[in-house]
């Protein structure tokens, strides 16, 4: 993938469900804790918006902490929309946290900037069932608020396997306790479990060394940093890694998690609920009678398990015409390209599939005569595709909606939305006024080009063959001179009459030697 696309590929992310029109709605969910910027916020100032499940289900005069990686900490109840505002604020990072019914959500880290730029808006997306309390409490408090489970409580064996962090008022600060227990919520020992930090925004990912659950199905880490640094936890059971959702640790208790680990699930049924989810995209690179084509695909598997898709694995086949598909380096170790059966050219899943959404991509190459008819087998449910592609003066697309012009670091590119289809289905679109040379052009100009290039041999043969015919005929001439010298020499030793001195001989049959051994050597 060439540096412009990977660098494409990284704003498109950013770009979020916004970049194309009105896409199918999202899940809150799966945007809780990510920082947005918004033109519609004032510089310096950013909204924080309460939700339970659902965008129809605000969490109204609930309190919620704005924390700067200073340690300041400020606070704000959500209005009648669920949205906390924080306005003013100086240039820094911050992370928003609240709580509900023991169960703690925090931001990312929010970068704030003075203007220009907007302000932003973050979602803190509780589970739908979370019990609410009663109006008046205030959420954000250390103390979990009166009703709440007694499974937060650390003497009790496991929280509930909800996969959502709680505060644990007998555990310190800094401290996360890992349950991991089998659908019965019976603890299961042996268990491998990886933590992964990130402390702040800008650093890089660590991976901490993996612990093993014992007895008890638990394990923990202590003073682990708390405020900006995000985490990740990761166990491992029946072949693949099934992750939680990434959160923070509370800065004045102890946190604990407490996981599920579900056998993988199989067939037909289970097959069809998986999807190829918004947010996958095709990108078009042009270049002369090719196309280079990036499928970057969100691979959505809803069920809280994993899906085993079989020996077989799971086949998304590539789109007619695809030649040197590759895989993007780096990506999942169960992906591979079968290209055993010419013209069925297929990416294979094999292995479990987690829970969430898989992204994978790959790279191909499709050719055209100006035109192109992309046409994709769909074997799973597609929501909806972007399309991304470079604006030219004659490109046209036809099978897509909300086209749109945008600009990026100097380049114009046309964003488009491939309506979704389902099982069964094809994702098509055309793309005409592709550039193209004529290809009687291309003949004449590389016959030309094949006569130029049998010309240029010839005369270098040519020349070759004269500066050897002359070489020979001045090789002889020394040979000649090279005798006749020898005679006179000889004719000096014996005596006989000689016009010149042996000498001046000598010296000239010297010379004659030296160029003959010049010319033996070329």
């Amino acid at each position: 993938m060439s540096l412009r696309l990977l660098a494409l590929f990284v704003t498109l992310l950013g770009l979020g469900s916004t970049a194309l029109g009105q896409p199918m709605m999202p899940d809150p969910s799966a945007m809780s804790g990510i920082p947005r910027p918004e033109a519609g916020v004032p510089s310096g100032t950013v909204t924080v918006r309460l939700l339970v499940g659902t965008f129809a289900s605000p969490l109204v005069d609930h309190e919620v902490t704005l924390t700067s990686t200073t340690g300041t900490k400020q606070t704000a109840k959500s209005d009648a929309s669920g949205r906390a505002t924080f306005s003013g604020l100086p240039t820094g990072a911050y992370i928003a946290s609240t709580e509900l019914s023991g169960i703690v959500k925090s931001s990312q880290p929010i970068p704030v900037q003075g203007p220009p730029s907007p302000g932003l808006r973050v979602m803190l997306v509780f589970p739908k069932d979370t019990p609410i309390p009663p109006a008046g409490s205030t959420g954000a408090t250390a103390t979990p608020p009166a009703g709440a489970p007694a499974a937060v409580e650390s003497t009790t064996p496991a929280p509930v396997a909800d996969g959502q962090v709680h505060v644990d008022s007998v555990l310190p600060s800094g401290t996360l306790k890992v349950f991991v227990v089998d659908e019965a919520s019976r603890p299961l020992s042996g268990v491998p479990v990886t933590l992964y930090r990130r402390l702040s925004s800008e650093a890089q990912v660590e991976k901490l060394p993996a612990q093993t659950t014992g007895a008890a199905g638990s394990t923990q880490w202590p003073g682990m940093p708390t405020g900006a640094a995000e985490y990740l936890v990761t166990i491992s059971r029946f072949g693949f890694d099934q992750p939680s959702e990434p959160f923070h640790l509370d800065g004045q208790m102890g946190t604990t998690l407490s996981l599920i680990a579900r056998p993988p699930v199989t067939g037909d049924d289970a097959r069809r609920k998986l999807s190829l989810s918004s947010g996958s995209h095709l990108i078009f690179e042009l270049q002369e009678d090719l196309v280079q084509v990036s499928e970057i695909l969100r691979i959505n598997n809803p069920m809280p398990q994993a899906f085993d898709p079989g020996q077989d694995g799971l086949r998304i086949p590539l789109p007619e015409g695809a030649v040197s598909p590759q895989l993007q380096p780096g990506g999942p170790s169960t992906l591979s390209i079968d290209q055993s059966s010419p013209g069925n050219v297929a990416l294979v899943w094999k292995g479990p599939l987690p829970p969430g959404e898989s992204m994978v991509q790959l790279h191909f190459l499709l050719r055209h005569t100006g035109e192109l008819h992309f046409k994709q087998p769909a074997t799973l449910q597609v929501a909806d595709i972007r399309v991304v592609i470079e604006k030219r003066p004659e490109l046209k697309l036809d099978g897509v909606t909300d086209i749109q012009d945008r600009k990026w670091q100097g380049h114009d590119l046309l964003f488009a939305q491939l309506p979704g289809t389902s099982e069964g289905g094809m994702i098509s679109l055309s793309i005409s006024g592709l550039p193209a040379e004529h290809r009687m052009t291309r003949l004449v100009g590389g016959a030309l080009a094949l006569v130029i290039a049998l010309a240029f041999i010839y005369l270098s043969w040519r020349n070759d063959s004269e500066d050897e015919e002359t070489q020979v005929l001045a090789k002889r001439k020394l040979i000649r001179d090279r005798d006749k010298l020898l005679d006179e020499l000889l004719a000096i030793d014996e005596q006989t009459a000689s016009a010149r001195p042996r000498q001046k001989v000598m010296s000239e049959l010297t010379a004659i030697y030296r160029q003959l051994d010049e010319a033996n050597a070329d």
